[in-house]
């Protein structure tokens, strides 16, 4: 709890489609607010108390069920380094064929060994087939690496003016809005944007775009929070801000900054408190004045639970900066490879033949003459589909 029951065929079958009505209304008078218990439920929703008081022997079976662990399952992307031999150090087990270990996240950090989240990216892909399509009609050859980061053209005229279509993590409706609002005009903004883009700091976008027309409008309480978090006008939107300016305000060792790290992700409880008290007593111990660690500690709360990874959100805005070069200076053949690697997702593709009409980009059907096995772009810059995306039977 809560969570909505299905009602499926099972359910009915056994208990009749009435119970499983019954089922379902009850369990929507339960709050939806994460972190919510039946005890808590029944404190803050008059309906389901009603209920609960009702059905008292089911409310206690739910009671009881709740928090328990309804089934396991493997990360999709999580792989784990050990220096010893895997069960060495942790039991396995073999999960649908796939070799996985039997504790769960937290319990193997706790063994020391690493955890990495690989993940695959289909925007990889699309760089890949642009690439060989620019080569083969262009004869140049693209080394993304070597791309110039602040090419002017490419961040005012995507960027800035949020045409992002296709652009990776840049492309939705309410990213394009953000983008304009704040007229990303250098890497850096891309960075933030892409780390203040999430439910909860998505709120100080406005904050980050005032500070960044009008930066005499943000007022510092003490020079080393200014050295800090200025680049990000006085939003902490990184958790290595938070990390570097408490270790030199407080000389903080690597340990003890990692803790801190760790708490002001939570916001609250212990483990926040315990971080804050032992930043503030050290900051305090070095004549840091009252006010300037309370700032300190303020804006953490505000804005710690929110904090980005910096090296996470950087490759994404480096990403998404390659994938926008590509349509700026290759229009027809960035066009195409999104195309060609979405081509079984027909809501991706009314977008992308949406686009290439707005960038004055032909898209013809097969042909016989010019088509090939993948989506392909001629020499004068049309597109052309597949043959094999011709569909039908021979008769």
């Amino acid at each position: 709890f809560p969570v909505t029951i299905n009602t499926s065929d099972k359910f009915k079958k056994q208990y009749s489609d009435n119970i499983a009505q019954m089922a379902l209304k009850i369990s929507g008078t339960i709050p939806s607010k994460v972190g919510t218990t039946i005890e808590s439920a029944i404190n803050e929703s008059e309906d389901f108390s009603y209920w609960a008081k009702k059905f008292p022997e089911e409310t206690k079976n739910a009671s009881n069920l709740n928090g328990v662990i309804s089934n396991l399952g493997v990360h999709a992307a999580a792989v784990v380094i050990s220096s010893k031999p895997i069960h060495q150090v942790v039991p396995i087990e073999n999960s649908k064929g796939t070799l996985a270990t039997a504790f769960d996240m937290k319990n193997v950090e706790r063994t020391g060994i690493i955890k990495f989240d690989l993940l695959g990216l289909a925007t990889y892909r699309q760089l890949s087939l642009a690439i060989k399509q620019i080569k083969k009609r262009h004869n140049v050859s693209i080394d993304l690496r070597k791309i110039p980061l602040d090419d002017e053209k490419v961040l005012k005229n995507i960027f800035s003016k949020g045409n992002t279509v296709s652009v990776f993590q840049f492309s939705g409706p309410g990213m394009q809005k953000w983008l304009k609002e704040v007229k990303a005009s250098t890497m850096d903004d891309l960075i933030a944007v892409a780390a203040l883009y999430r439910p909860g700091p998505m709120d100080f976008i406005p904050d980050y775009a005032k500070g960044k027309f009008k930066p005499e409008s943000i007022k510092y309480a003490h020079p080393i929070i200014e050295k800090h978090l200025a680049p990000t006008y006085g939003i902490m939107v990184y958790q290595e801000q938070a990390m570097f300016l408490s270790r030199e305000m407080a000389n903080l060792d690597w340990i003890e900054v990692d803790k801190l790290r760790k708490g002001i992700a939570k916001k609250e409880g212990k483990q926040f408190d315990e971080a804050c008290e032992n930043f503030a007593t050290k900051s305090l111990q070095r004549n840091t004045p009252d006010h300037s660690v309370h700032e300190v500690m303020n804006l953490m709360k505000k804005f710690g639970g929110y904090a980005f990874n910096k090296s996470h959100s950087c490759m994404y805005a480096i990403v998404g900066y390659w994938t926008a070069y590509l349509k700026y200076y290759y229009p027809s053949e960035w066009m195409s490879a999104c195309i060609e690697a979405d081509k079984d997702d027909t809501d991706k593709l009314d977008i992308y033949m949406a686009e290439c009409e707005r960038l004055n980009v032909k898209i013809m059907p097969p042909n016989v003459n010019e088509s090939g096995l993948i989506t392909n772009v001629s020499q004068d810059g049309t597109i052309y589909l597949p043959i094999t995306s011709l569909k039908g039977e021979v008769s």
